[in-house]
């Protein structure tokens, strides 16, 4: 790579003294990328036909969407002291493809940018350009992103590191100004520094970013103190509640301005105590230049809050869930798709596709209600979740926690499991089953020994499935067959009665096998006015009456 560096003076100091401004610019034709990918990516140097030069391309790694694809330049022994930085670069961003470019402060946003799974995060962010969900394309600003996407853009950015202020200018190749601001704040608070560029992204197997021609402009005043100040953490009565921080390399005369981080809410190390921010002494405080200046932030100690989750079903109180916490926590409770109610199924919907309930603890014994409403399935004469059935084996495992009700699934991993037995009458049977996998997985239903309905799912379906009417002669056991994985399991059972009681059974010794008879024979059992099409199942045979 060829790296030019520079020191001139520029201007006179605020003291007199004349500051030094130094240029470092990448060209990436030496083959270095400078980038260093953190996660997902790949950081290679690649020639580029438009631009007839080398230049830095990122790429997704193939799980990007399982987490977050990261790479940054951290440059702060350029600029660590710099009172203004001047950042200009060619940059490339294909449309849809995520990717983002922030500068910001080395210090907060690190080698993860704050990111977790698909997410970006801001924090200690000064400025940022690319594609997200959200399609704010340069900083907070919402733009066509077509105006922008597959074309090479000219990105200038100067950054008041004093002030804290930002001056932008973006551009094509025809050199006409796409977009440009002066004086704006800081993409997040939280940057004190100019020290990092860096790439986020997450689409799988996309070359989302290319950046070429990376020029960066320290003028840093030789007369400024850079100084430190000290921030004490106490609780309202002043007592000392977490250790002191320092912040270091804070230019003297400056105004403190605090870290989100400072003020937040905490834990002590053993969890048995949370601290809620009240307040702190930082505005209009200057930094002095003998490190002297002391910053207050006050904390109270979160209350203990117990909470009820009711599941009401027509107008009754069907389940509770009860717990305590500390207030501001989030609490989160799953709860199951049904319930049944004299026979009816009462159903509360997914949100967002989870059967999870969240909601925010702020005062002591906290009610929460959750509505069930009554759907058109009646009848029901056996309602259970598959993780509450004895035999069962449980699975949480990945998205089955998240998309099943009560957010738990259950097969029968070793051997075929009852679950119920019916009374003689007619029925069907419905079940939810849930795949997390890309593989078909075989459930099957038996009554007695025969196999009432299969159930063949995968890729990643959520479906239910009822059998066909089948109607028992004698008390019968109920099975699920031995079958599925901790992927891929049974969420929900239901049996409605559809037949009322059973018709007529009367044992003889001989038999008449004709139709036109009244009656039809099973196996030496005299069966009166059977109904099409019903599944009959006596003495482990089955017949289906045309």
């Amino acid at each position: 790579m060829k790296s030019f560096l520079m020191a001139m003076g520029v201007a006179m100091g605020t003291c007199g003294a004349w500051a030094s401004e130094t240029t470092t610019t990448y060209d990436f034709e030496d083959g270095n990328a400078v980038f260093t990918g953190q996660s997902r990516v790949t950081v290679a140097i690649e020639t580029d036909a438009t631009l007839n030069s080398n230049v830095v391309a990122f790429t997704n790694a193939g799980n990007a969407q399982n987490g977050y694809s990261f790479a940054n330049y951290d440059f702060s022994t350029l600029t660590e002291k710099a009172a203004k930085v001047e950042i200009s670069f060619d940059y490339w961003n294909t449309n849809g493809g995520r990717g983002i470019v922030s500068i910001g402060d080395a210090t907060v946003r690190g080698t993860t940018g704050g990111s977790s799974k698909i997410t970006y995060n801001g924090d200690g962010a000064i400025f940022r350009i690319g594609s997200d969900r959200n399609y704010s394309f340069i900083n907070s600003t919402n733009s066509a992103l077509a105006t922008y996407c597959g074309q090479w853009l000219n990105v200038n950015v100067v950054i008041d590191v004093v002030n804290k202020t930002v001056d932008y200018t973006v551009k094509n190749t025809s050199d006409e100004t796409l977009a440009s601001e002066t004086g704006i704040a800081y993409y997040n608070s939280n940057a004190t520094s100019c020290t990092q560029i860096d790439y986020f992204g997450y689409i799988n197997n996309n070359k989302s970013v290319m950046i070429d021609n990376l020029s960066i402009k320290a003028t840093i005043d030789e007369s400024a103190v850079y100084t430190s100040y000290t921030i004490n953490f106490v609780d309202n009565s002043g007592a000392t509640i977490k250790e002191s921080q320092t912040v270091e390399n804070v230019l003297a005369g400056s105004e403190v301005s605090l870290l989100e981080s400072y003020t937040e809410n905490f834990f002590t190390d053993d969890n048995s105590k949370k601290y809620i921010y009240v307040s702190d002494d930082s505005e209009g405080t200057t930094v002095a230049s003998d490190g002297s200046t002391v910053v207050t932030v006050t904390f109270r100690e979160a209350a203990t809050c117990s909470y009820a989750v009711n599941c009401v079903a027509n107008g009754e109180t069907v389940e509770t869930n009860t717990g305590s916490n500390f207030e501001g926590e989030t609490i989160t409770v799953a709860y199951q798709k049904y319930y049944n109610v004299g026979g009816t199924l009462y159903e509360k919907a997914a949100t967002n596709k989870e059967y999870n309930y969240s909601f925010t603890l702020s005062s002591a014994d906290q009610v929460e209600n959750l509505e069930y409403t009554a759907t058109t399935i009646t009848n029901v004469v056996y309602y259970s979740e598959a993780e509450d059935i004895d035999g069962l084996t449980v699975t949480t495992s990945g998205n089955i926690a998240i998309r099943s009700s009560n957010s738990a699934s259950a097969y029968a991993a070793d051997a075929d499991v009852t679950f119920t037995t019916l009374d003689p009458g007619t029925y069907t049977l419905t079940a939810v089953v849930c795949n997390a996998s890309s593989t078909a997985t075989l459930f099957s239903f038996k009554v007695g020994v025969e196999t009432i309905l299969t159930i063949n799912q995968g890729n990643n379906n959520w479906a239910e499935s009822t059998s066909d009417a089948f109607k028992l002669t004698a008390a019968t056991d109920i099975i699920l067959g031995q079958g599925g994985a901790s992927t891929a399991a049974v969420d929900l059972i239901y049996i409605q009665s559809v037949g009322g009681s059973s018709t007529a059974i009367e044992n003889i010794e001989s038999v008449n096998t004709q139709a036109d008879s009244g009656y039809y024979t099973i196996t030496g059992v005299k069966v009166s006015k059977p109904s099409k099409g019903v599944l009959y199942i006596h003495n482990g045979k089955k017949v289906i009456f045309k």
